[in-house]
C-alpha cells in the first residue's frame, strides 16, 4: 500500500473536526488512484498487526 497520502491530526473541537472529517471523506471520494485489491490490503494490515503485536510483546518482556 502506498504511504503517500497526506495525514493530519483532527482538530480538537467538534465543529473543526466535522470540517476536517468531511474534507478527508471528499478527498477519498475524489481519489483517482486505482483500487487496492482485497488480498493486498489484507496482507498489508495482517503484517501491520503482526508488527504491532511483536512491538507490544517486546515492551512487556
Amino acid at each position: 500500500m502506498s504511504s503517500d497520502r497526506q495525514t493530519s491530526t483532527p482538530c480538537p473541537d467538534a465543529a473543526s473536526h466535522d470540517g476536517w472529517f468531511r474534507a478527508k471523506v471528499q478527498a477519498a471520494l475524489e481519489d483517482s488512484r486505482a483500487d487496492t485489491p482485497d488480498e493486498q490490503a489484507e496482507a498489508h494490515f495482517a503484517e501491520r498487526r503482526l508488527r504491532a503485536r511483536c512491538s507490544v510483546g517486546e515492551r512487556h518482556l
